[in-house]
């Protein structure tokens, strides 16, 4: 019966300490982002974590960081040279692919506030979108091969999402 005690104890001790292991990363490795209703400019990582800043040279900062760090990777040869754009979320409806480099101060009338979904090139330096013409107002940087399957997954500010309205973009 004392064998079976300390069994039964120990058991219960291993999972109370497995239990708070697991909180700990759990807490560690949350990638829940909290919003402010002042934060205007968003940086996605590669691995899809979220940021938010307040001030546009904090995110310039962090933007840096990950295209330095992404220089220095591994790439393949051959590979996607281009962001693509939807309409729709998850990847549906018309769509249109923009080049590494390139920039548009104005999406156009036919794509301005429509975009829905982003996926960001492999090679290069990812992307940055704008919610005004000319790379004005609030901005959402997405990583080297990351990608926003739905901007109303992504706050633009309280209340409102980085679904449809979008006005100028940056493929770097």
């Amino acid at each position: 019966m004392k064998l079976l005690k300390k069994v039964a104890t120990g058991v219960g001790l291993s999972v109370l300490a497995l239990t708070l292991m697991t909180s700990a990363a759990l807490a560690q490795s949350n990638t829940e982002v909290q919003q402010t209703t002042q934060a205007k400019h968003t940086v996605v990582d590669s691995n899809g974590k979220v940021f938010t800043y307040v001030n546009k040279s904090d995110a310039d900062q962090h933007i840096q960081a990950i295209i330095t760090k992404h220089k220095d990777a591994v790439k393949p040869l051959e590979g996607n040279y281009h962001a693509t754009f939807w309409e729709h979320g998850y990847y549906h409806g018309s769509y249109f692919d923009f080049g590494n480099g390139n920039q548009s101060g104005y999406v156009g009338n036919a794509w301005n506030d429509r975009i829905s979904s982003i996926k960001a090139p492999y090679l290069g330096n990812g992307l940055q979108v704008f919610e005004h013409n000319n790379f004005s107002g609030a901005s959402l940087y997405i990583a080297p091969g990351g990608a926003a399957d739905y901007l109303g997954n992504y706050s633009l500010r309280t209340g409102t999402s980085w679904n449809d309205q979008i006005s100028s973009i940056k493929v770097y």
